[in-house]
């Protein structure tokens, strides 16, 4: 979960994301001192590491490396300046979790998720929320690009049918521009490449 800070705070709110309405029954991580102290507030038990033998930690470490080399293809893919990890990184590990028979969404929620399999960074349409201070025009277009940068999930990782995704025009005139400086849509209506009609998810 991309937080800005590794205080125990931010550590806090991500694990309850994590979580959801599940019940934690253990907790391994590398001693940390903001991991520990943040599991100890939201009371999940924690088996420890050996402090300072990195190969006792393995396959943590192998899974962090892997969400940072994914994150980072994205990133290169996608042509986004780095600041946009926070939408790249879980993107990534969204589809890499709902992949395959029996996939580790699948094992958790009990379903598959119905999202539509979008590449990170593509160009669509998207259909924008209404805004209520404006009419738009009888020959206004009902949607407008936009470049895919995720999808919504709700606290536990399920997916709510929404999409995320950044105006088009702000990367038109400026390639690396960050996030600061675009506006980020939730959407259920959104028009992949290749696709002529909307598709909406209830």
């Amino acid at each position: 979960f991309p937080k800005a800070t590794r205080s125990t705070e931010d550590t806090v709110q991500a694990m309850q994301e994590f979580q959801g309405k599940d019940k934690i029954q253990s907790f391994r991580c590398d001693n940390a001192g903001e991991l520990g102290a943040a599991a100890k507030k939201v009371g999940w038990p924690m088996p420890t590491s050996t402090p300072g033998v990195p190969q006792t930690n393995g396959l943590a470490e192998r899974m962090v490396r892997v969400v940072k080399e994914n994150g980072k293809c994205n990133l290169a893919q996608a042509g986004q300046h780095k600041s946009w990890w926070k939408f790249a990184t879980p993107c990534s590990c969204f589809t890499r979790n709902t992949e395959g028979e029996n996939s580790a969404y699948f094992q958790r929620h009990g379903v598959e998720s119905n999202h539509l399999r979008i590449p990170y960074g593509a160009l669509v349409d998207f259909m924008p929320v209404p805004n209520p201070n404006l009419d738009p025009g009888p020959f206004d277009r009902k949607t407008q690009p936009g470049i895919f940068v995720g999808y919504h999930q709700q606290p536990g990782g399920y997916f709510t049918g929404d999409y995320l995704v950044a105006e088009f025009e702000p990367f038109r005139l400026n390639p690396d521009a960050a996030p600061k400086d675009v506006k980020v849509h939730r959407t259920k209506e959104v028009i992949p490449p290749g696709r002529l009609e909307p598709i909406t998810f209830p």
